[in-house]
Protein backbone atom coordinates (compact mmCIF):
# COMPACT_ATOMS: atom_id res chain seq x y z
CA UNK A 1 0.00 0.00 0.00
CA UNK A 2 1.31 3.04 -1.05
CA UNK A 3 1.05 7.02 1.28
CA UNK A 4 0.51 10.11 0.12
CA UNK A 5 2.19 12.70 2.19
CA UNK A 6 0.03 15.82 1.94
CA UNK A 7 0.60 18.74 4.22
CA UNK A 8 -1.45 20.23 6.37
CA UNK A 9 -1.75 23.76 8.10
CA UNK A 10 -3.32 23.81 11.22
CA UNK A 11 -4.59 27.64 12.46
CA UNK A 12 -7.02 28.98 15.33
CA UNK A 13 -8.96 31.39 14.55
CA UNK A 14 -10.00 34.73 16.29
CA UNK A 15 -13.24 32.67 17.64
CA UNK A 16 -11.07 30.29 19.49
CA UNK A 17 -12.11 27.42 16.89
CA UNK A 18 -8.92 25.47 14.95
CA UNK A 19 -9.07 25.49 11.58
CA UNK A 20 -6.81 22.48 9.12
CA UNK A 21 -6.10 22.97 5.33
CA UNK A 22 -4.86 20.95 3.07
CA UNK A 23 -3.82 21.18 -0.37
CA UNK A 24 -4.40 18.57 -2.88
CA UNK A 25 -2.72 19.70 -6.33
CA UNK A 26 -3.27 23.04 -8.15
CA UNK A 27 -6.35 23.67 -7.24
CA UNK A 28 -8.05 21.35 -4.82
CA UNK A 29 -8.06 22.26 -0.71
CA UNK A 30 -9.57 20.16 1.99
CA UNK A 31 -10.67 21.91 5.14
CA UNK A 32 -11.18 20.59 8.85
CA UNK A 33 -12.08 22.11 12.03
CA UNK A 34 -12.53 21.36 15.49
CA UNK A 35 -12.19 22.30 19.30
CA UNK A 36 -8.70 21.29 19.26
CA UNK A 37 -5.44 21.05 16.61
CA UNK A 38 -6.19 17.26 16.87
CA UNK A 39 -9.49 17.21 15.78
CA UNK A 40 -9.02 19.90 13.25
CA UNK A 41 -6.32 17.34 11.68
CA UNK A 42 -8.09 14.64 12.07
CA UNK A 43 -11.43 16.26 10.35
CA UNK A 44 -9.40 17.11 7.77
CA UNK A 45 -8.29 13.98 7.14
CA UNK A 46 -11.12 12.45 6.71
CA UNK A 47 -12.16 15.00 4.00
CA UNK A 48 -8.85 13.82 2.23
CA UNK A 49 -9.63 10.26 2.58
CA UNK A 50 -12.92 10.94 0.80
CA UNK A 51 -11.63 12.83 -2.04
CA UNK A 52 -9.19 9.86 -2.49
CA UNK A 53 -12.00 7.34 -2.26
CA UNK A 54 -14.46 9.40 -4.76
CA UNK A 55 -12.03 11.01 -7.19
CA UNK A 56 -8.18 9.19 -6.27
CA UNK A 57 -5.47 10.68 -6.23
CA UNK A 58 -5.36 14.14 -7.56
CA UNK A 59 -2.62 15.07 -10.01
CA UNK A 60 0.67 16.48 -8.69
CA UNK A 61 0.36 14.18 -5.57
CA UNK A 62 2.24 11.19 -6.14
CA UNK A 63 2.30 8.00 -3.68
CA UNK A 64 5.52 6.94 -1.82
CA UNK A 65 6.62 3.96 0.21
CA UNK A 66 6.99 5.85 3.51
CA UNK A 67 6.55 3.27 6.24
CA UNK A 68 7.00 5.41 9.02
CA UNK A 69 4.58 8.92 7.86
CA UNK A 70 2.62 10.36 10.58
CA UNK A 71 -0.99 9.99 9.75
Amino acid sequence: MSTVLVPITVERDEDGAWNARAVLGDKDFVYGYGDTPEDAKADVREGIQEVFDHEGVPGGLVPVNAPDAVC
